[in-house]
């Protein structure tokens, strides 16, 4: 299949030339909330793990582990949120 000539899965019509960038944004947009939605998950299991699993009341160790995690999930859906951002106003 050539890339000149894609055509629509069911019907078999070409697609339109705005068909590709908006198709390729969706893509972006949906990685960007699947990614937003793992990294909550993995802050709520992890703090879970730590507050009710071993327990952050029991030594400084685990209090640093949970106040690091804070940071890092926090910092990391700080700078995925600044770069779709970033990504939404240039296009």
């Amino acid at each position: 299949m050539s890339s000149t000539n894609v055509t629509h899965v069911v019907s078999g019509a070409a697609y339109p030339p705005a068909g590709k960038p908006i198709t390729a944004m969706l893509i972006m947009v949906t990685i960007s909330v699947l990614t937003f939605c793992l990294n909550s998950f993995l802050f709520i299991f992890s703090v879970g793990m730590i507050s009710l699993g071993f327990g952050v009341n029991r030594s400084t160790a685990h209090c640093s582990a949970a106040i690091i995690m804070c940071i890092i999930f926090y910092e990391t859906t700080k700078v995925g949120l600044l770069k779709s951002q970033e990504l939404r106003d240039t296009h």
